[in-house]
């Protein structure tokens, strides 16, 4: 750049010593320094125009931040994913809590008969069979080659009281009893067993219930029955030798005695 403004330096000083030094008689030119000489009125005076290159200036300051753009439209939904890898199996959960008490199931089928019984004291006679029908043997005023015939009747209730769905005694059927018994007493003992009882009893465990009929017994004739029951005798609970209180036979539930009964034939 130097050097070619010293050039342009020397160009214009040469054609400005030349000018002065030329005649006057000339018309007035303007002194063209890229074409040459031309007159003042020429319209073509200018047309040309030289570009100078300067030197590269310094930048300018930062412009002022434009306004921020209008919010662009929500895009469509993408495509459901692929279906993710089944999970691992959980470990197993804790034991549930226990379910509530089955009803209680039928009454098994009646036991095998009992053993014969013995002959009592005091002028009577007695003994025990199991929860069954059967035949047992007195002795006493029973002549000791005749039997008696026992019968137990049940019956089945759903206690909406108690909530007990439970067989029950109904009575105690003695027949083939000989004459030689007759005004005698009959007496009917069940003891309780010690525990696993029903609910909404008055009885507990081990104690013992006595019916006696209310009556003797009558001529005795082959075939007549003499009935143990709540119309024909009165039962008692009897708690060793404390006597508690009267009890129905009809209330007391079959699974809460022991399995045995015993009897007697006593004076009255």
């Amino acid at each position: 750049m130097k050097k070619i403004g010293f050039l342009l330096l020397v160009l214009t000083l040469s054609r400005v010593a030349v000018a002065y030094a030329a005649t006057t008689t000339t018309p007035a030119t303007n002194q063209n320094f890229f074409f040459g000489n031309s007159a003042s009125g020429n319209a073509a005076l200018n047309q040309v125009l030289a570009l100078l290159v300067g030197p590269k200036g310094d930048p300018g300051p930062a412009g002022v931040a434009g306004k921020d753009g209008f919010v662009g439209m929500n895009g469509q939904n993408g495509q459901d994913g692929l279906p993710g890898a089944p999970g691992a199996v959980g470990p197993q959960g804790p034991a549930g809590p226990a379910g509530a008490t089955g009803p209680r199931g039928p009454a098994g089928p009646a036991g095998a008969n009992g053993t014969n019984g013995t002959g009592g004291t005091g002028g009577g006679a007695g003994g025990t069979f199991a929860f069954a029908d059967g035949q047992i043997l007195v002795n006493n005023c029973q002549p000791a080659n005749e039997t008696v015939t026992v019968g137990v009747d049940r019956f089945f209730v759903n206690d909406t009281v108690t909530s007990n769905s439970e067989f029950r005694f109904a009575d105690f059927k003695f027949s083939n009893i000989d004459a030689a018994c007759s005004a005698k007493v009959l007496k009917v003992e069940i003891n309780i067993k010690a525990s696993g009882l029903s609910s909404g009893k008055s009885y507990q465990g081990n104690d013992q219930i006595l019916c006696s009929v209310n009556s003797t017994i009558a001529a005795a004739t082959t075939g007549s029955v003499t009935t143990v029951s709540d119309s024909s005798a009165t039962c008692s609970i009897y708690r060793g030798a404390t006597l508690i209180g009267p009890i129905q036979l009809a209330s007391i539930n079959t699974l809460d005695f022991t399995g045995s009964i015993g009897f007697q034939i006593a004076d009255a």
